[in-house]
Order: C-alpha cells, then structure tokens, then sequence
C-alpha cells in the first residue's frame, strides 16, 4: 500500500510539473525590418579592392547586417555602413554583372549593374 501511494504522489508530482512547465510560451521576440531602398551606385566600374559607395535608404547602421554580391561573389569587406550610404570594397575574384544587396533579412536581387576592370 505504501508503495502505491509513493507512486500516485509521485506521478501527481510529475503530471504538475509538465503542466506548469508547458503553460508558458517561449521568451523570444520577432522582429520586421524595414526593407532597403537602393537609389544609386558609384561607380559602375572599377578595379577588385576598390570601393563602391551605395546609397539609398533603411541600410542601418550595423556592417554585420550587410551583405553585397558583385556577379554572385559575395564581398567580405563592407568598409561603412550608414541608414543611406553603404561603402563596399569589391571583391578580389568578382566578376562583372549585377550587384546584389541584403540588409538583415530583405534582399534586392539587383541594385545595377558592376564592370569589373581587369588590373594590368
């Protein structure tokens, strides 16, 4: 008889714990960005290693945030960033075509397009 009461207290210990422990939500907060608004590029050519500034709007502040692509080569050196002007060094191995830009979540498939001068 002991032992059954140990169980049923037991499993009444238990059954109180998922229960309390499963009313309460996750602790995260979602979060909406506001998307990028690309007005401009400059320059439109230029040699791998040189800087191209982008402007427009909703770029925040945070390089981490950005990433760019020149021809589908990511670029690994965004040198500033502000909420209308990205400054972005070009990649050594890009190749000439569309610039691509994504500011946290949102991405702009292209933002203009980039001649890649080959260095003599």
């Amino acid at each position: 008889m002991r032992n059954k009461f140990i169980c049923l207290i037991g499993s009444l210990f238990i059954a109180t714990f998922i229960i309390i422990g499963c009313e309460k939500g996750p602790a995260y907060r979602t979060f909406t960005y506001p998307v990028p608004v690309a007005s401009g590029m400059s320059p439109v050519t230029g040699y791998p290693g040189s800087n191209v500034s982008i402007t427009g709007s909703n770029f925040d502040t945070l390089t981490g945030a950005v990433k760019v692509w020149f021809g589908g080569i990511p670029a690994t050196t965004v040198v500033s960033c502000s909420n209308n002007q990205i400054v972005v060094q070009v990649p050594a191995t890009a190749t000439s075509g569309k610039v691509s830009l994504q500011v946290w979540t949102n991405k702009l498939d292209s933002i203009g397009t980039f001649t890649v001068t080959p260095r003599n």
